[in-house]
């Protein structure tokens, strides 16, 4: 079999040149298109990044605020304690809560301030501050004068570390009343 070559030289150079500029077309295409699309993937990872810090800053003040939620639940569930003993003592026992009160209305105020107050039976143990002994004095003389109250006893008084209050111990013992 007999092979003829019809086309000429230039026209069989003329194709290939047409496919060698459709190829670099082609590539040109690609090299636009994958450039485009590196510029808008960097500009979406940068408005992720944005978005990711904004987040993170959100995540931060919502921390802040669930540790100050969780600061006044545990307040909350403190003082629901504090109500809680306070209403089992006016149901159990009357006496002790207007014993109570009598010693609180005896407080100069901003002057004396009460720490702790134990009830034991007729007696009440308490701890507190005061500004100056003249002051601590005053509160005691104002126990004593009450008719319900036998006996006030000072059991200690020493200064705290700043020197600037005066620690106490005092131990009131009330009448009984049958």
């Amino acid at each position: 079999m007999i092979k003829i070559n019809l086309i000429p030289k230039k026209e069989k150079k003329a194709a290939k040149d047409y496919k060698i500029a459709v190829l670099v077309v082609l590539m040109i295409f690609s090299y636009v298109l994958i450039g485009a699309s590196y510029f808008y993937l960097k500009k979406k990872e940068a408005r992720a990044h944005a978005q990711v810090a904004q987040i993170n800053q959100k995540v931060k003040k919502y921390k802040k605020i669930e540790k100050e939620l969780n600061k006044i639940k545990k307040e909350t569930k403190k003082i629901e304690k504090r109500i809680d003993i306070i209403i089992s003592l006016i149901k159990d026992n009357p006496k002790v809560i207007k014993n109570i009160d009598l010693i609180v209305h005896q407080i100069p105020v901003g002057k004396v301030s009460l720490i702790k107050v134990e009830v034991k039976k007729d007696n009440i143990n308490i701890v507190g501050q005061g500004m100056t002994l003249k002051d601590i004095a005053s509160f005691i003389q104002r126990l004593e004068q009450q008719e319900y109250i036998n006996k006030v006893y000072l059991a200690n008084t020493k200064r705290d570390k700043n020197n600037k209050l005066i620690n106490f111990n005092l131990r009131v013992k009330f009448k009984n009343e049958s």
